[in-house]
């Protein structure tokens, strides 16, 4: 089964999927699968507690990677208005995506971590993502941090992970320390910030596939014929992986 088979997160973002996180396809096609109508195609001879396992897994694996598309246009879009920030209006409107991006890095992190504990992994996945999550939380929970504006371009002061340096601004830091600070671009943080966490994210992403394998064995999803029906049927379920069909059904591209 291929991505294009999926739901339309993973139709129209397949190319993405296979370029960001080469292991999606892999552990959706051999565990998950979609019928057509929103829903993981089953696995025969599952325990009852398996099958609980299962159900957290593909959860958050699905949600992990809609979490990690919207970092990446996120950032995109920060990139795509480089040097227009003229007036506290769109200095906001950048804030608001530094939110957004740090919001969903953590995010993935509380995804991969549900992957972990379905999987029984003891923390193999998610603890190397805590540094990422330290930032995150310097960023979400502190004051907001000072700002620069040079030629339109927002720079903001270096900010910490686990293991804060002086000149590194955390949760507890005070602008006035900061007035001499080495600052960096917005731009350049979310996309630094991006490459190392996906990295990481990927490595990650290959440990979850393996220790899928070891979980499930040789059993598969079960494939059947895609369920067809009108453009929009008449069942008003929500299933919660691939899911996103609007109340009124499902529709399927």
């Amino acid at each position: 089964m291929k991505l294009e088979q999926g739901d339309a997160f993973e139709q129209a973002h397949a190319k993405w999927l296979r370029q960001e996180l080469p292991h999606y396809e892999s552990l959706w096609s051999a565990f998950i699968g979609h019928d057509g109508d929103g829903w993981p195609l089953p696995i025969a001879n599952l325990t009852s507690e398996e099958q609980l396992r299962r159900n957290k897994l593909y959860q958050a694996h699905y949600s992990a990677a809609v979490g990690c598309y919207q970092i990446d246009e996120l950032i995109n879009e920060i990139d795509s208005r480089l040097g227009e920030v003229r007036d506290f209006a769109a200095f906001m409107r950048e804030h608001r995506h530094l939110i957004g991006v740090m919001s969903w890095v953590g995010h993935v992190r509380d995804m991969y971590k549900q992957m972990d504990e379905a999987l029984g992994l003891a923390g193999t996945v998610y603890l190397p993502l805590q540094d990422f999550y330290a930032l995150r939380s310097h960023v979400m929970h502190g004051p907001r941090m000072p700002v620069r504006i040079c030629d339109g371009l927002i720079q903001i002061p270096r900010v910490a992970r686990q293991n804060k340096t002086s000149s590194e601004w955390d949760d507890k830091s005070y602008w006035e320390d900061f007035k001499d600070a080495e600052f960096v671009f917005l731009a350049d943080f979310c996309a630094q910030t991006k490459e190392d966490f996906f990295k990481l994210v990927r490595e990650m992403h290959g440990t979850i596939y393996s220790a899928a394998c070891d979980l499930f064995g040789s059993r598969r999803v079960v494939d059947r014929p895609p369920i067809v029906h009108s453009f929009i049927s008449s069942s008003s379920a929500m299933p919660a992986i691939s899911a996103w069909n609007p109340p009124s059904g499902s529709i399927n591209g």
